[in-house]
């Protein structure tokens, strides 16, 4: 499993001291495994599943967690290449902050009655300006849902690209 599929903590405690005390003894000579198995696995199942956890945590924690309202330009007619490829740009972002290549994330087109999910395909940064340049992909299975939002929605103007209107949320934050 990615590290940004995990579960997030509700809580954190500190380890008692009997806990302390045994992964002290794991961290010398780990001999006694093999004494007290079902013990032992149980109590690493925890340690791990702790770990893991503060992982999944560590690594959303710097994640955008916004709604982005964009205009977003579509590289081809729709329903001529599959899947649906639209670029845009996010302004006020020094930092990649979870938007990364095959990141998940939920679009929606102005005027359209349904949500699409798609995915990250490239990502420029420009720590300069302070933006991202983004390509999506629609999921294969939503391009048609997203050629007609396209379609319906986009505006054609003197030879540049469909333009559409569109709200973005990075569903890995």
């Amino acid at each position: 499993m990615h590290p940004g599929e995990g579960l997030l903590p509700l809580q954190v405690h500190a380890l008692p001291e009997e806990e302390k005390q045994w992964q002290k003894d794991r961290a010398g000579n780990f001999d006694n495994f093999r004494e007290d198995n079902d013990v032992s696995k149980r109590k690493m199942a925890k340690v791990f599943n702790a770990a893991s956890s503060a992982l999944a945590s560590l690594d959303s924690t710097m994640n955008d967690r916004r709604t982005h309202w964009v205009s977003a330009a579509v590289l081809a007619r729709p329903h001529s290449t599959c899947p649906m490829l639209l670029n845009f740009t996010l302004r006020d972002m020094p930092c990649e902050a979870g938007w990364s290549s095959q990141c998940p994330l939920v679009l929606w087109i102005s005027g359209a009655s349904r949500l699409c999910y798609a995915k990250v395909r490239a990502v420029e940064v420009h720590p300069q300006a302070e933006a991202l340049n983004i390509s999506i992909e629609a999921l294969t299975w939503l391009h048609d849902t997203v050629s007609d939002g396209v379609e319906e929605q986009g505006r054609y103007s003197s030879g540049q690209n469909d333009m559409i209107r569109a709200i973005l949320t990075n569903v890995a934050a």
